[in-house]
């Protein structure tokens, strides 16, 4: 695979986790037992994504392959 195609499966690996974990943490939000599980899920989800955004982008631009 070259760089781009790692890069490439790194986003879409990024993208379907978070659309899970962001519908899960949804679904604890909206009952008031797991709303602050649910919370707790959407700032971990964020951070999350924060970090292979960055991590990603950086690879990006260095061109060099995703370890995925």
């Amino acid at each position: 695979d070259s760089w781009a195609a790692k890069d490439y499966r790194w986003q879409f690996r990024t993208f379907w986790c978070a659309l899970l974990w962001l519908v899960i943490a949804m679904v604890l939000v909206v009952t008031l037992i797991g709303a602050a599980v649910g919370m707790g899920l959407l700032l971990a989800l964020t951070l999350w994504l924060i970090y292979r955004s960055a991590r990603g982008g950086m690879r990006l631009l260095d061109r060099q392959p995703m370890y995925v």
